[in-house]
């Protein structure tokens, strides 16, 4: 069973923003990638969470790197060359005091997200605490100098969240906040309220034994979107069907078997109108691809595989990396490869590694 600590990972050493040297990924199978520039954004941040958006609306794409150590959010401007300049601000987050005596302090982020949460045209920054059941709302003045932090803080706090995602659960036309919160073993919903704010007092769900992942997704194709959880010490996937009203999603849950599921990517994989699922498993040298075959009210799952990758994979995505009309799932793994899964009418092909 796997463990309940949340781990670190340990800092980097090295100057503010150093270019290293480019690096060649691959040339292979007709798909042509360009060399891979790296930066170092600062000494001993170590970097968490990484969004990609244009904060300052000059048409080039910018980057906002979360830093654990310094407990704050760094802008990167992005430039003409597509690389990144001078960081125009670094944002700090608030902290909270220790929940009990010999409890440390470190509410750094774990997961971002770039919107417009205010409806002003800027796009704004969203990043879950680690240690406590909150969202810091960074609020963009449109040219990526000066930002505004909002705290929404949960008015019954637990633990903090190692998922989020921002999408109108109720269509209300007011996206709301969502947070997996892995050590309350449960789901949490904030419900926006139209003006940019969010209810302090969240609707809950339970999510299993260490879940690992939130997505939401219309899997039975009822035009209300599905809430899909990954329960690690379960080894399950639940899906709670959503339903019309105050009540979000279904009391009772589906399950589909699968060991340590630790990430979950959906997507359409065999090219059949339906969304699949494909899951990235903890400490497993392989991954599950589930095919939906689901109809409105109810879901149906048939056909599934299992597919070997070379360690343990960590991440899992989807889309058309080569413009094929075929999703492809890409996978990362714990020994530093990045796998691409060929899609195509039959379902995903076999994989190459990177």
């Amino acid at each position: 069973m796997p463990s309940r600590v949340r781990a670190r990972r340990s800092s980097t050493s090295a100057s503010h923003l150093d270019r290293l040297e480019p690096r060649q990924l691959l040339d292979a199978a007709g798909v042509a990638l360009d060399a891979v520039t790296t930066f170092i954004t600062d000494t001993g941040t170590d970097p968490e969470a990484l969004v990609v958006a244009d904060f300052n609306g000059d048409g080039r794409l910018d980057a906002a790197v979360q830093q654990d150590d310094e407990n704050s959010v760094l802008i990167l401007l992005g430039r003409d060359d597509g690389l990144f300049g001078t960081p125009s601000a670094s944002i700090p987050l608030p902290v909270f005091d220790p929940p009990g005596p010999g409890v440390a302090t470190f509410n750094g982020g774990k997961a971002m997200i770039a919107a417009d949460v205010d409806n002003d045209d800027d796009i704004d920054i969203i990043v879950s605490s680690l240690d406590t059941s909150a969202f810091y709302i960074i609020r963009n003045n449109g040219n990526a100098t000066v930002f505004n932090v909002q705290t929404v803080q949960n008015a019954s706090p637990g633990d903090g969240y190692d998922d989020i995602a921002y999408v109108d659960v109720n269509s209300d036309s007011a996206p709301d906040l969502i947070g997996m919160a892995s050590f309350e073993d449960r789901v949490e919903i904030f419900l926006g309220l139209g003006d940019g704010t969010f209810q302090t007092t969240s609707t809950n769900f339970d999510a299993g034994d260490l879940p690992r992942d939130v997505e939401l997704a219309d899997l039975d194709g009822d035009g209300r979107l599905d809430l899909i959880t990954a329960a690690d010490n379960d080894d399950e996937v639940r899906i709670r069907l959503g339903v019309a009203g105050t009540s979000l999603f279904a009391s009772d849950f589906t399950t589909l078997g699968t060991s340590d599921p630790f990430d979950i990517a959906t997507a359409d994989l065999n090219n059949d109108g339906q969304l699949d699922l494909a899951v990235a498993k903890n400490n497993r040298n392989n991954f599950a691809v589930i095919y939906n075959n689901s109809t409105p009210g109810n879901l149906a799952f048939t056909g599934g595989e299992t597919l070997d990758s070379g360690s343990s994979a960590t991440s899992v995505a989807a889309g058309d990396l080569d413009a094929d009309g075929d999703t492809e799932v890409y996978r990362t793994e714990s020994n530093g490869f990045v796998d691409v899964i060929r899609g195509g009418n039959g379902g995903v092909q076999a994989d190459e590694a990177y």
